[in-house]
């Protein structure tokens, strides 16, 4: 990873993975923009400022912008990832409860 070593990497998105839960902070819930004005632009922002200030001291140095960058959206593709692994997963548990009782 550019910028930060890659155990390093894995902790920060693990971390942002937990900042984003905490958060609530979803990109679905509004309208694309492109001038960096949604609610989401903001979060990032706040977020990855939060993460150098936070990571800088533990880490030893600070990391850099683009590991930052991606370890935010690596972060999202996780989440993303395991909401559709959850919801997968009960539209499996109903399908063979219905298979085997014939009802939901």
């Amino acid at each position: 990873m550019i910028g930060v070593l890659d155990e390093d990497y894995d902790r920060m998105v693990e971390w942002m993975i937990h900042v984003l839960d905490q958060c609530q902070i979803d990109h679905r819930a509004e309208a694309p923009v492109y001038d960096n004005g949604s609610h989401y632009d903001h979060a990032f922002y706040r977020i990855t400022d939060t993460a150098r200030e936070f990571w800088a001291p533990r880490l030893g140095y600070v990391p850099t912008d683009e590991s930052l960058f991606r370890a935010f959206f690596e972060a999202e593709k996780r989440r993303l990832e395991g909401e559709r692994s959850r919801r997968h997963q009960t539209l499996f548990e109903g399908l063979r409860h219905w298979f085997r009782n014939g009802r939901w």
